[in-house]
C-alpha cells in the first residue's frame, strides 16, 4: 500500500490520520466522562490536563489531516449509491471536521476563560486566547458540550453509513480505510 491516496483506496497517511484521531477521540470521550463523574482531586487534576492534551494533539492530527487531504484526492464514492447520498457523505464528512476541530478550540476557549495556566503533556505552554471570565467560561462550557453532542451523533451515523456500506450494499467503502485489507477490493 502506498502512502498517498488512490483512486481505489486511501493510502497509509490518511489511514493512519484517520484511526489515530479516531481512537484519540473515543479516549477523550471516556476521560471526558469519567473526569466529570470525579470529585475534585489530584487524579481528577490529572485527567483534566490528559484530556486537554490529547484535545490538542487531536487538534494538531486535523489540521495535518486536511493539510494532507488537500493534496491527495479522495477516491470517489461508489457510482450505484443512491443520488441523495453521495452530497449527504460529503456535507457530513465536512461537518465531522468542523466539529473535530471546533470541539479542541471550544476546549481551549473554556480553559483560557478560566484562567487556568496549562502546558500540552506538561511540556508546551499553551497561550490563553480568551479573556478570563466566568461568564465567558460558562459560554464555553456550554458550547464544548453541544459541539460534543454534535460529534457524537455525527460519529455514530458515520459508522452506521460505513458498517451498511460493508454488510448492506456490499462495497468496499469500509474495506478501503482498512489497512489490513489493502490487498482486497470488492468493487
Amino acid at each position: 500500500m502506498g502512502l498517498r491516496d488512490t483512486p481505489r483506496r486511501w493510502g497509509a497517511v490518511t489511514q493512519w490520520l484517520h484511526w489515530s484521531v479516531a481512537a484519540l477521540i473515543l479516549a477523550l470521550i471516556a476521560i471526558g466522562w469519567w473526569m466529570r463523574l470525579m470529585p475534585l482531586s489530584l487524579d481528577k487534576i490529572t485527567l483534566y490536563y490528559w484530556h486537554k492534551s490529547i484535545g490538542m494533539l487531536v487538534l494538531a492530527l486535523v489540521l495535518i489531516r486536511l493539510g494532507w487531504r488537500a493534496g491527495n484526492r479522495p477516491p470517489p464514492l461508489p457510482r450505484d449509491l443512491p443520488r441523495w447520498e453521495a452530497p449527504l457523505a460529503k456535507l457530513t464528512h465536512i461537518a465531522l471536521y468542523l466539529l473535530i476541530l471546533l470541539m479542541p478550540l471550544s476546549g481551549w476557549l473554556l480553559n483560557s476563560a478560566s484562567g487556568i495556566p496549562f502546558r500540552i503533556f506538561w511540556t508546551i505552554p499553551l497561550p490563553p486566547i480568551a479573556p478570563v471570565s466566568a461568564g465567558l467560561e460558562h459560554i464555553f462550557s456550554l458550547l464544548h458540550l453541544a459541539s460534543f453532542s454534535a460529534l457524537a451523533l455525527l460519529l455514530l451515523g458515520h459508522m452506521a453509513a460505513a458498517l451498511r456500506h460493508h454488510f448492506l450494499l456490499h462495497n468496499d467503502v469500509l474495506l478501503r480505510m482498512l489497512p489490513r485489507f489493502g490487498h482486497r477490493s470488492r468493487s
